[in-house]
């Protein structure tokens, strides 16, 4: 029975396939959570313009963006851990 080619790079790359971590993207998921630390410490203690605060701040919409830009580069930084650990067990 022979194998074709596509079989036989699958079997060499699962043998040599080592694991490691992709450290690259550990870096970039690291990267990611440090700039939604970042934004956090900024917005943290704003409050959306209002009467309250006499309209000083950002706009309720400015606000709620960088609220969102937190939590997007929070999970995005988590799944590029995730992804850079490795697969093989």
């Amino acid at each position: 029975m022979e194998l074709n080619q596509k079989q036989i790079k699958r079997s060499i790359s699962y043998e040599t396939k080592t694991n490691n971590m992709d450290f690259k993207l550990f870096f970039i998921g690291v990267g990611f959570l440090i700039a939604a630390y970042l934004i956090y410490r900024n917005v943290k203690n704003e409050k959306p313009s209002s009467e309250k605060t006499n309209w000083e701040g950002p706009t309720l919409s400015t606000y709620i963006g960088l609220w969102g830009s937190v939590i997007m580069c929070t999970m995005v930084g988590i799944g590029f851990i995730f992804k850079s650990l490795s697969t093989q067990i």
